[in-house]
């Protein structure tokens, strides 16, 4: 082979591996070129989910914030609410101890218990009573169901005169069972008319009616002999 054919083919060959290193710079750029824009596109699509996701943070943590300043203020008022019933509760044991006379270590059954028998002998001290402006109606001709002020009218007309020889200062014994006090010796202080005395006794003053007690010597002192066996006589008193 000549040197000219020899020249001719490795400019051919040249010319050849020119064109092939063009076409491929080629699709080399329209490469880079479309990865560009796919990457563009893709970090468009990124920053948008990015902004997305910060929008969605953000009314999140909004409602987060309203649900925690909610949850706060409901807490507020459960605490208020609470502090309220046990001061309710605190009243309402004191306003029970008040109405129940309570003392200091002594339980709400007991209380219950001493209010019942108090009840029990105030309704005997009604009846007591009942029975007393009964017995004065009828003496003095007084239907039931007239206002008492009249039987206090009728009795002041008449005049009446004291009917039980026991005389201020002195003392009387409760003979009536179904009464208070029963075999209780009492200091007559006072005489009420029409039928009653003031009298001071040991559980303190209080009215009784000449038809629940009679006179009696003065109370003994309980230290001597004679004491002893009056208190004793009068426990074994039947009830």
């Amino acid at each position: 082979m000549s040197p000219k054919d020899t020249a001719y083919i490795v400019e051919r060959l040249a010319v050849r591996f020119m064109s092939m290193v063009a076409d491929y710079e080629r699709q080399l750029a329209e490469h880079r070129a479309s990865f560009g824009a796919r990457t563009e596109a893709d970090r468009q699509i990124i920053e948008g989910l990015r902004s997305d996701l910060a929008k969605e943070r953000a009314e999140h943590q909004a409602d987060a914030d309203h649900l925690n300043e909610e949850i706060a203020r409901f807490r507020g008022i459960a605490d208020d609410l609470c502090n309220r019933l046990n001061a309710l509760g605190i009243k309402a044991a004191k306003q029970a101890n008040i109405a129940l006379g309570m003392v200091e270590g002594e339980g709400l059954l007991g209380a219950a218990q001493r209010v019942v028998k108090e009840r029990d002998a105030l309704r005997a001290e009604v009846a007591d009573l009942r029975g007393t402006f009964d017995m004065v109606h009828a003496s003095l001709g007084i239907k039931r169901g007239d206002h008492i002020g009249n039987a206090i009218a009728v009795l002041k007309s008449q005049n009446p005169k004291r009917s039980h020889p026991v005389k201020d200062g002195e003392y009387v014994r409760r003979t009536k069972s179904a009464c208070a006090h029963f075999g209780y010796v009492a200091k007559v202080l006072a005489f009420i008319e029409p039928c009653s005395y003031e009298v001071q006794c040991i559980e303190g003053r209080g009215i009784w009616y000449f038809h629940n007690c009679e006179p009696c010597d003065p109370p003994v002192d309980h230290n001597t002999p004679a004491g002893k066996e009056a208190a004793e006589a009068a426990s074994k008193v039947p009830q």
